[in-house]
């Protein structure tokens, strides 16, 4: 009997050529967002892991 795990939902913060970037990986898709600072970045991260119902570490 084979298991198929469901694709794991990630958000990353990196920074990039004086930009912040936000990288969601949702069901296997990769979306990029970029940001002037760090805090919008980090702001937006926090969003979108309560959106997708990831636990704050």
């Amino acid at each position: 009997m084979t298991f198929e795990e469901p694709p794991l939902s990630t958000v990353g913060i990196e920074p990039k050529d004086d930009k912040w970037f936000v990288m969601v990986h949702e069901k296997g898709k990769v979306a990029q967002r970029s940001f002037g600072t760090e805090a919008e970045a980090k702001q937006f991260a926090k969003q979108e892991e309560k959106r997708l119902g990831i636990p704050r570490r």
